[in-house]
């Protein structure tokens, strides 16, 4: 069965998605940002390819894709490779994201990268108890680099103004989530972005799915 919508964002936690690949760059302005995104969706379907999905940054010049595979897959496309890690889903109803936001990390190793996103989720409010997260997060899906030294978290928002209240309400220097990163040896932040949701490749593939 194929799952992919075009107009939707992806489902990010399915079991027979094994494999990720992200790929992000940046461009000279907004109208080279929206041919960057055709040019990133025009590639066929290849085996074991479950989605691709384009983003544009809502600075006007980034391009992110995404794309989930199984675990037979041999991609022939650029990207890092990750295999999602931990997630968590806010409680209650939950939207269509309306913006995401792309937390990178890099690591010395996977012993970091996984102490990391285990004491988020095992220690930080709003990671341990879901329902805490300020209105408008919908969700945050963290991925680990196949070589283990690299970190994404690909973060679900409502709107672009929920993902700011969560910087100037969560984020700043002495909450949790900053004073832990600060704390973790090993572990370098290196920011965020913000995109939208751009569309998805139609993959022509059939697929097996698991169960939840």
């Amino acid at each position: 069965m194929n799952e992919t919508n075009e107009t939707t964002p992806p489902r990010i936690i399915r079991p027979d998605a094994a494999l990720v690949l992200a790929h992000e760059w940046t461009v000279d302005d907004p109208r080279e940002q929206r041919e960057a995104a055709e040019d990133a969706l025009a590639g066929g379907p290849e085996p074991g390819l479950l989605s691709r999905n384009v983003y544009l940054g809502t600075d006007g010049h980034t391009v992110l894709r995404y794309s989930q595979w199984t675990a037979e897959a041999n991609p022939g496309e650029r990207g890092r490779h990750y295999r999602r890690y931990r997630s968590f889903t806010a409680t209650g109803p939950n939207p269509t994201p309306g913006i995401i936001v792309v937390v990178r990390f890099d690591t010395d190793g996977e012993h970091t990268a996984r102490k990391f996103v285990d004491t988020l989720f095992e220690t930080v409010p709003g990671f341990t108890e879901p329902a805490r997260e300020p209105d408008g997060n919908i969700s945050s899906n963290f991925h680990l680099s196949t070589d283990g030294r690299h970190v994404l978290n690909y973060a679900e928002f409502v709107d672009e103004e929920a993902h700011q209240r969560t910087v100037e309400t969560a984020l700043r220097a002495d909450d949790p989530v900053p004073r832990m990163i600060n704390e973790t040896p090993g572990l370098v932040p290196l920011g965020f972005r913000r995109f939208r949701f751009y569309r998805a490749a139609p993959v022509g593939i059939r697929e097996h799915r698991n169960h939840e």
